[in-house]
C-alpha cells in the first residue's frame, strides 16, 4: 500500500506530462530533460542566466561565487557520521534505495542530508559535492521515487541542507562544479514549491509545523527568489492556523497522545517565537501558545524530572533539555515560564504546596495525580512523590498507541510500573513492535482483540474526582466493531500517599472468553516474593523497597479469584533512556469470563517500609451495584458511578 506522499510524488511526475495545476506548471522548467540555466532564469527577481551571478543573485551574496566547468566525481567511499549509530563509509556511487543500515531512524536522516556538514568537516568539499550531487541527480529521477524520500519531515530538513550548504560553497575559495551548482539549485527549488503546495502538506502534525518552519527559513535563504515572498507568507498563515490552532485542544495538550511531541511541539514554537524570518504577529501568538502548553506539560513531569512515557515518548532530563539559548531566553522574558522552571528546580525535602497536584485532561484522555511538587534527590527518599499518570482516549491516530485504559506508577524516587518507551516500541523493528500493541501497557487485554489500526476508536474520560486525599478516575474502553471484545471500564483510585486501586468492570454476554490484566514492572523490581496464598505478591528492589500487590474480589461480580494459578510472567522491554533497550517483566493477572458482571481488582501498596509486613496492609471492600461502585478501604469510602452517568465532576 503506497502512503499519501508516494502517491502525491507519482502523481506530480505524472502531472507534469500536461500540467494543470499551478505547481505543476510552475515545475515543469525543473523536471526538463536537458534543462539549463536557461530555463531557471524566470525564477529570480533579476534574470540571469550566468551561473555565478544566478547564485550570487538567489542568495543575495556579496561576492560573486567561483564556477568550474563540470561536475562532480565520486571516488572511494563516502563518510556517514549519524550519532548514536555505527559510522558509515559507503562507496560511490551511492545507492539511495538500499538501507546500509537496516534502522528506520538512520535511514530517514541519510536521505534528509543531515550528515553533509559533518562529512564536509571529515572529508572536505570534493567527497562532499559528489555526494551532495549524487542525491539531487537520484531525487529527479522518477525511477528513484520511495516513500522516505517525500517523507514530510524528511523534506523539510533537506531543504535547509541544500541551501545552507550552497550558501556556504559560494563563501568557499574553491570553485563551485557547475553541474553541482546546477542540479542542487534544482533541488533547492522543488523542494521550496513542494513545501508549499497543499497536497504535500501535512496539517495537525508535527511534521507540517516542521514543514513550515523550514519554507520559512528556507524562503528567508534565498531574498533573490521572485516567489520567496509568497512562500515566506504561505508559511505564516499555515503556521498559526493549520498548526497551532489544530494541534491543540482547549485544555493546552498536544493531540499526538504522546508528552514527548507535547514537548517537541512546544520547543519548536518557542524557537519560531524568536525566529525574524517569522512576523512579529505570528511571533506574539506563539508567546502565549507555548507558555500555555508549559502550563499542562507540567503535569505529566516526574519528580525524576522526565516525562510520563505515554505514546512514542522518549525518556529524558526536561531539565536538560531546556538549558539551550532559546529556553534561556523564554526565562528571561516571560516571569511565569521562571516560575515554573522554579518548581521543576524544588529539591527541597519541604513541598511546595501553592500548585495543584492533581489535573484530569479530559479531551485528550489524561489524568494525572501526585502528592506533591519535589523533584531530583528530595524525590528519591522513602517518603519522596507519589504520581499516577493515565491515558484513555485521544483526538488523532499520530502517535497513538492501543493503551485505553493504561497507567503508570512513580515512587519511591523511580518509576515502579511503567510503559515501554519510544525505543522499546518502534513501529518499524518486528521485535519491538508489541509495544505499540495492548499487551505491552498496563491494561485489561482480551484474546483474539484486534490490533491498533484495525480498531482504533475515540474514547474519552466519563468522570473522576480529586482531592487532597484521594483522587480517582473512570476509563472507557468500549468494544471495536468486529471484535469479541465486551465494553470496558476501569476505575483507578489514587488513596493518597502509597495505595492504588484498579478495578476493571465489564459484562460478558458468554461464559469463556479469557482476560488478562497487564502490570509492566520496571527492570529495578527484580525481587518477586510470593506471599502467603491468596494473599498476593510482592515486588522488591535490593533495598528491599517495592511494591506489593493483591487482587480483591468484588461483591455481586464474577470476581478475579486470589490464588497463585491466576498469575503469570513474561518478558518484554523496557527502554529507560535514548537508543537503550533492556528486558524487564509483565505480572499478567488472568481471568476466564463468565456470563454477567465481571470485575478485575487488584490493590498496589508502595512499601517505603523493606520490614514492613504486608499481611497487615488494610485491604479494599468492594461491591457493585447499579452501575456503581461501592469502595470501603482505609480512611476512605465512596460510592463511585462507573456505568451509572456520573454526576458533574468535582474538586474536592
Amino acid at each position: 500500500m503506497l502512503s499519501k506522499n508516494m502517491k502525491n510524488a507519482l502523481s506530480l511526475f505524472e502531472g507534469l506530462k500536461a500540467p494543470e495545476s499551478d505547481l505543476e506548471k510552475l515545475l515543469v522548467p525543473l523536471f526538463k530533460e536537458q534543462a539549463s540555466w536557461h530555463d531557471l532564469k524566470g525564477f529570480l527577481e533579476h534574470p540571469t542566466e550566468d551561473p555565478g551571478r544566478f547564485l550570487q543573485e538567489i542568495f543575495g551574496l556579496t561576492c560573486l561565487p567561483e564556477i568550474a566547468p563540470g561536475s562532480p566525481e565520486g571516488r572511494g567511499s563516502v563518510t556517514v557520521d549519524l550519532p548514536p549509530h555505527p559510522v558509515q563509509a559507503l562507496e560511490f556511487p551511492l545507492d539511495w534505495q538500499h538501507k546500509y543500515l537496516p534502522e528506520r531512524h538512520w535511514y530517514r536522516r541519510f536521505h534528509d542530508l543531515s550528515w553533509i556538514a559533518r562529512t564536509l568537516q571529515l572529508q572536505g568539499y570534493r567527497t562532499t559535492d559528489a555526494a551532495v550531487y549524487d542525491y539531487c541527480r537520484y531525487f529527479l529521477d522518477p525511477a528513484g521515487i520511495q516513500i522516505i524520500g517525500w517523507d514530510e519531515h524528511v523534506l523539510a530538513v533537506r531543504v535547509r541542507v541544500l541551501a545552507q550548504y550552497l550558501i556556504q560553497r559560494c563563501r568557499m575559495v574553491e570553485p563551485l562544479p557547475e553541474g553541482l551548482a546546477f542540479e542542487a539549485i534544482r533541488a533547492l527549488l522543488i523542494h521550496l514549491f513542494v513545501l508549499a503546495d497543499k497536497r504535500f502538506y501535512a496539517p495537525r502534525h508535527n511534521h507540517g509545523l516542521m514543514q513550515d518552519i523550514a519554507l520559512a527559513k528556507a524562503s528567508s535563504l534565498v531574498p533573490g527568489l521572485s516567489q520567496a515572498a509568497m512562500l515566506n507568507q504561505i508559511a505564516q498563515d499555515r503556521f498559526l492556523s493549520k498548526q497551532v490552532q489544530q494541534s491543540v485542544d482547549r485544555e493546552h495538550v498536544h493531540k499526538e497522545n504522546s508528552p514527548g511531541y507535547h514537548f517537541f511541539f512546544m520547543k519548536l514554537l518557542n524557537r519560531s517565537s524568536l525566529d525574524p524570518d517569522l512576523g512579529k504577529g505570528l511571533r506574539e501568538n506563539l508567546c502565549q501558545e507555548k507558555l500555555n502548553l508549559m502550563k499542562s506539560l507540567l503535569f505529566f513531569i516526574q519528580p525524576d524530572l522526565k516525562l510520563a512515557a505515554f505514546g512514542d515518548t522518549k525518556r529524558f532530563d526536561v531539565i536538560a533539555e531546556m538549558k539551550d539559548g532559546a529556553f534561556r531566553k523564554w526565562r528571561k522574558k516571560d516571569p511565569e515560564f521562571k516560575a515554573i522552571c522554579q518548581i521543576l528546580a524544588n529539591t527541597a525535602r519541604h513541598p511546595d504546596e501553592t500548585c495543584e497536584t492533581d489535573r484530569v485532561f479530559r479531551s485528550a484522555g489524561y489524568a494525572c495525580f501526585r502528592t506533591d511538587w519535589r523533584f531530583g534527590e528530595a524525590a528519591s527518599q522513602p517518603d519522596g512523590p507519589t504520581c499516577i499518570f493515565v491515558k484513555s482516549g485521544f483526538h488523532t491516530r499520530i502517535h497513538k498507541h492501543q493503551d485505553d485504559g493504561s497507567f503508570q506508577l512513580f515512587g519511591l524516587g523511580q518509576e515502579l510500573l511503567v510503559d515501554a518507551g519510544s525505543y522499546a516500541n518502534d513501529r518499524n523493528i518486528a521485535a519491538s513492535a508489541e509495544g505499540v500493541a495492548a499487551s505491552s501497557h498496563n491494561l485489561l487485554r482480551f484474546e483474539n482483540e484486534g490490533r491498533l489500526r484495525e480498531t482504533l476508536r475515540a474514547r474519552i474520560l466519563p468522570g473522576w474526582q480529586i482531592s487532597d486525599e484521594a483522587s480517582y478516575v473512570v476509563c472507557d474502553h468500549e468494544a471495536d466493531e468486529g471484535t469479541r471484545r465486551p465494553n470496558v471500564r476501569r476505575l483507578l483510585l489514587f488513596l493518597k500517599p502509597f495505595d492504588l486501586l484498579v478495578v476493571d468492570l465489564f459484562e460478558a454476554v458468554e461464559t469463556g472468553q479469557t482476560c488478562v490484566s497487564q502490570l509492566v514492572v520496571h527492570p529495578a523490581l527484580s525481587q518477586v516474593e510470593d506471599e502467603a496464598p491468596g494473599l498476593g505478591i510482592s515486588l522488591r528492589r535490593q533495598d528491599r523497597r517495592g511494591i506489593f500487590i493483591r487482587p480483591n474480589q468484588v461483591q455481586n461480580t464474577h470476581s478475579l479469584q486470589p490464588s497463585s494459578e491466576i498469575m503469570r510472567w513474561r518478558s518484554l522491554g523496557y527502554s529507560p533512556a535514548k537508543w537503550e533497550v533492556v528486558e524487564t517483566k509483565a505480572l499478567d493477572f488472568a481471568h476466564t469470563a463468565r456470563q454477567g458482571m465481571n470485575a478485575l481488582a487488584y490493590q498496589v501498596r508502595i512499601l517505603p517500609d523493606p520490614d514492613q509486613d504486608v499481611s497487615q496492609i488494610p485491604a479494599f471492600g468492594l461491591s457493585y451495584d447499579e452501575g456503581h461502585l461501592t469502595v470501603q478501604g482505609p480512611s476512605y469510602a465512596a460510592r463511585i458511578p462507573i456505568f451509572a452517568r456520573p454526576e458533574k465532576p468535582a474538586k474536592g
